[in-house]
């Protein structure tokens, strides 16, 4: 099992440190994107002053440590097959929802059939939204009973079948708890997106809403999300020491055993831009870039996905979120180990043949129905793999 130090032994879950992982080869998203590096073709800059505030970063700051931007983005079910695909996923067959999950997903996908658009309503509409949502609300209440029992009667034989094969199924996978804890975080969405819009009018409103907002969405899959503030992060590169505050983590419970002090694996780092004009220019599904999107936003998101590194569930790699009011664009950080090096050793040789690459997918609104249908199963999949770290 992988231990807080700088060596890196990445076997995920405790009983099973005897098995030897396949090493994974699937740490990148090359093999299975078409999005190429937008590298210069000059030598890299020398590296200037660097902020000591991730919240003070820009793109550029970024290319001059050799980290990149996909010209492209990448589509959603490439970001999800080299999660998924990975040595240490697939040996512990964690590439696959339990059906629990998956019909829990279902069951979200046919209770949650609005939509909001926090950019384009300018109020009039509000008294309806919230007469839908207490709708909803009340015609979920009705029928939870009926649906719990119709849930709990139709798992399948292979289903069964894979939580009897299957050690780390067995674990955490009641079918009451998941449920119950599902049905509450559902409701719990919707009256706080209520409180959001009966108070829709007060000026002066702050971007923390949205983080609220978003955190409230991850638990409808099962998340269990921490406030980023909680506790803030520091890297040391090229003499600067850079510190910032993620808006939220996805942390696991410990991978050690007996637990030790710092021995979490970071999941999933989120990054809320509080600019409304963090993302610019029209733009679709096919046409969106990082182009569209604001240095700042791109240069504080980057940052704080170096500072993770350390610490990733995915480590070489790291998985974060850039959230921009209820949109989000998922992201993937690709550096190589002596690239790492080099930018945290001053006195190293910068290497100017050492390139890393952000790869990330257009937004999705998870507000707008469509967007969301197309973003739960992976929420839910997080979900899962957080869940079943460090389980017996």
């Amino acid at each position: 099992m992988r231990t807080h130090s700088t060596a890196f032994i990445f076997v995920l879950f405790d009983g099973m440190a005897a098995k030897q992982i396949p090493k994974d080869d699937s740490s990148s998203l090359e093999s299975t994107c078409s999005s190429e590096y937008e590298f210069p073709v000059a030598p890299r800059r020398q590296i200037r002053k660097l902020p000591r505030r991730a919240l003070d970063w820009k793109i550029d700051y970024l290319s001059t440590l050799g980290v990149y931007y996909d010209a492209n983005a990448t589509d959603l079910s490439n970001f999800v097959s080299v999660l998924k695909d990975r040595g240490d996923i697939q040996f512990h067959g964690l590439d696959r929802l339990p059906e629990i999950r998956q019909k829990l997903l279902q069951c979200t996908e046919d209770c949650w059939k609005f939509s909001f658009d926090f950019d384009k309503e300018h109020g009039q509409g509000i008294p309806g939204e919230i007469q839908q949502t207490q709708n909803a609300m009340k015609e979920f209440e009705e029928n939870k009973d009926n649906l719990e029992t119709r849930l709990q009667t139709e798992e399948s034989e292979e289903s069964k079948s894979r939580r009897r094969t299957n050690p780390l199924l067995q674990s955490g996978e009641d079918f009451k708890s998941i449920f119950y804890r599902w049905r509450t975080n559902l409701i719990d969405f919707w009256t706080y997106f209520s409180m959001i819009l009966v108070r829709w009018w007060k000026p002066r409103q702050k971007e923390g809403r949205f983080t609220h907002l978003l955190m409230a969405f991850s638990k409808i899959c099962l998340l269990y999300p921490e406030p980023g503030k909680m506790y803030p992060e520091s890297i040391c590169i090229r003499g600067v020491d850079v510190r910032g505050t993620p808006a939220v983590r996805f942390v696991t419970l410990p991978t050690t055993t007996p637990p030790t002090v710092g021995s979490f694996l970071q999941l999933i780092v989120v990054t809320e831009v509080k600019q409304c004009n963090a993302l610019k220019g029209s733009y679709n599904a096919e046409t969106f870039t990082y182009k569209n999107g604001s240095e700042e936003a791109l240069g504080q998101h980057g940052i704080q996905l170096l500072m993770e590194r350390d610490s990733s569930f995915f480590r070489p790699n790291v998985v974060g979120i850039l959230c921009i009011g209820t949109k989000i664009i998922f992201t993937y950080l690709d550096i190589n180990q002596e690239h790492y090096e080099e930018l945290l050793e001053k006195s190293k040789e910068i290497n100017g043949t050492n390139k890393a690459r952000i790869s990330y997918t257009r937004p999705f609104d998870y507000m707008e129905v469509r967007d969301r249908h197309k973003i739960l199963e992976l929420f839910f999949w997080f979900g899962f793999v957080q869940s079943k770290v460090n389980r017996n």
